[in-house]
């Protein structure tokens, strides 16, 4: 009877163990949840900041979701974004810049490059602006990109 009950009790304890884990897990499920909505939610802010011209507070939201996620695509060129259309170019080609070279994707490559181009064209820096849309064509050409195409066709770039 001693090992009936001691397999009893051992049954139980693994399975309040294994219940418990479970919880864990969906509790790290819920909470990696908000974390991505606040992230979502401070972007979408940015974006709406921007699209009403207000640069600085866009710039801000930004920041907010770089400090929760670092890695972020999105944030860190929507930053550059907000930084250039402040005027702030010297400090938008240096990130656009950064943004090119640890892009992830083609696409990601030729839009960086098509914004560090116009980040150095500011700047008068026309040498350095048209090998930055060179390279953004190039990356464009290989994703299939018409924005930069269409840019190039109508004489923007």
């Amino acid at each position: 009877m001693p090992v009936l009950v001691m397999v009893a009790v051992h049954s139980i304890f693994n399975y309040l163990k294994m219940k418990n884990n479970l919880i864990l897990f969906i509790i790290m499920l819920i909470q990696i949840n908000v974390f991505s909505q606040n992230i979502n939610k401070d972007i979408r802010q940015g974006v709406k900041l921007y699209e009403d011209s207000s640069y600085v507070e866009a710039e801000q939201k930004f920041r907010n979701a770089l400090q929760k996620d670092q890695d972020s695509f999105v944030s860190s060129f929507n930053l550059a974004d907000a930084i250039y259309k402040q005027e702030n170019y010297e400090k938008s080609e240096s990130l656009f810049k950064a943004l090119a070279e640890k892009a992830e994707t083609k696409e990601e490559k030729s839009m960086s490059y098509h914004n560090f181009g116009n980040s150095l064209f500011k700047q008068e820096k026309i040498k350095e602006s048209v090998e930055a849309y060179k390279n953004a064509l190039i990356s464009a050409k290989k994703t299939g990109s018409k924005m930069l195409y269409d840019d190039y066709g109508k004489g923007v770039v």
